[in-house]
C-alpha cells in the first residue's frame, strides 16, 4: 500500500516537472526570438491581454506593444531584463 502510495507521487511529481520544464524551454526560446526582433522605440508597452488590447501604441510617440495573451509578469521581468541590455526606453508601461 504505502509502495504504490510513494510510486503516485512520484509519477505525478515527475509530470509536473516535466510540465514546467516544458514551459520553461518554450518561454526561453521566446525571449530568444524577441530579443532581435524588437526595434528601439521611446515606450515600451508590456503585459499580459490587458494592455494587448487595451493600449493603443499609435497613441503614443514612438511607442512598441510587445504584449501577449496570458503573459505572467515574470515573463515580462524576464523579457524586459533582456531588453534593457539592448536598449533603454524611455517608458515601460505594465
Amino acid at each position: 500500500m504505502l509502495n504504490k502510495f510513494i510510486y503516485n507521487i512520484f509519477k505525478f511529481t515527475s509530470t509536473l516537472f516535466f510540465y514546467f520544464l516544458i514551459i520553461g524551454v518554450v518561454n526561453l526560446s521566446i525571449l530568444n526570438i524577441l530579443k532581435y526582433k524588437i526595434k528601439k522605440s521611446q515606450v515600451l508597452i508590456m503585459g499580459d491581454s490587458h494592455t494587448a488590447t487595451a493600449i493603443n501604441p499609435s497613441f503614443f510617440k514612438n511607442a512598441r506593444n510587445i504584449s501577449q495573451n496570458g503573459e505572467p509578469y515574470i515573463i515580462t521581468y524576464w523579457k524586459l531584463k533582456n531588453i534593457l541590455n539592448s536598449f533603454k526606453p524611455e517608458k515601460v508601461i505594465l
